[in-house]
């Protein structure tokens, strides 16, 4: 018989994916015979999430807060939850059928406590599906630390998560407010709490091109977010002696990768992050156009990527352009939040 599993919607203002949730929890609920719960945290919302909640989903559990951010949203629905699993879904997320018995019957047969498979991508114009990519396998290429600081992601919604690991971690971190999930895997792996990967493509995650993401509203603020999950993750190495070559490579590339997208032009940071990234990899190449690289051998990290700061903001495109350089830069990370 499936575990109990909890599933846990964060909601604000997403009235409009609420019918479509709806059609996908459906079959969901019925082929779990009786062994799944809906958990829907109103976090805040303005419109008619919360009542078309009530309507569309049957039996469902309904919390209602004040706007505190889609990491609390998730905590509180955890905290009201009787699963031994965790199934996590923003609003417009969607999962297949069969997703909670394979991965609760893989963590079960395993004793695992994360659970992650494959997933399709479904990018999403002005009520217009635009394109569809599916990620199988999914499967980390290396060990999970290493993967994860390397730049490899998987959305939310494609994983199960044991309630018992998630609470021992204190659940998300409220305080990250874009980046929580890289953040949450992490602190697993770091937990020792296994990553197992189950195949198959058992759920979608939509990307709304219409729909500016709290990632993309505020790139150095977000790069700042990216840079603190970096430099605790390798803290913890640290302290724990887990801080590997490869590990500290990995630790070095993404942070070329958040000084790369930040648009940050503030010498004391530049030079702070160039030379973390130094200590972590002294060895360290960047890469980039060829004028980058001979800039940055010639003059320094810091003060090339300075000078790529000031060239970028002369050339910045035109508004009607914009959409089109946000698909051309996007991150491996999670953008929807």
């Amino acid at each position: 018989m499936l575990p109990l599993v909890s599933i846990i919607v964060a909601c604000f203002n997403g009235a409009r994916y609420i019918p479509g949730l709806a059609e996908s929890l459906i079959p969901v609920v019925a082929e779990s015979r009786g062994g799944c719960e809906v958990i829907f945290v109103d976090d805040g919302s303005t419109d008619s999430s919360a009542e078309l909640a009530r309507q569309h989903l049957l039996g469902v559990r309904v919390i209602q807060q004040p706007n505190r951010g889609g990491s609390a949203a998730r905590n509180a629905g955890v905290l009201m939850a009787r699963g031994e699993y965790l199934q996590l879904l923003d609003v417009d997320d969607t999962i297949e059928p069969e997703k909670l018995e394979v991965q609760a019957g893989t963590a079960s047969s395993v004793r695992a406590d994360v659970v992650y498979s494959d997933w399709r991508l479904v990018t999403v114009d002005d009520g217009r599906v635009v394109r569809t990519e599916i990620f199988a396998p999914a499967e980390a290429p290396c060990e999970m630390i290493e993967a994860l600081l390397d730049g490899w992601w998987a959305p939310p919604v494609s994983y199960l998560f044991r309630r018992s690991a998630y609470l021992e971690l204190g659940g998300c971190d409220e305080t990250i407010k874009v980046w929580w999930d890289p953040d949450l895997y992490l602190r697993l792996a770091l937990a020792g709490r296994a990553h197992v990967y189950a195949p198959g493509v058992l759920s979608t995650y939509y990307r709304y091109l219409d729909v500016k993401s709290l990632a993309r509203r505020d790139l150095q603020a977000n790069a700042r977010e990216r840079e603190l999950i970096l430099r605790k993750t390798v803290a913890a190495l640290n302290e724990k002696d887990m801080l590997t070559s490869r590990r500290r490579k990995a630790a070095a590339k993404a942070c070329f990768g958040v000084l790369r997208t930040a648009g940050i032009a503030d010498p004391t940071w530049l030079e702070d992050m160039t030379r973390f990234i130094f200590e972590l990899d002294p060895a360290f190449r960047p890469t980039g156009p060829a004028p980058y690289r001979a800039l940055a051998c010639a003059l320094g990290l810091a003060t090339a990527e300075r000078l790529a700061v000031a060239i970028r903001a002369f050339r910045r495109p035109r508004a009607g352009d914009r959409r089109q350089e946000m698909e051309d830069r996007r991150p491996s990370q999670n953008l929807k939040n």
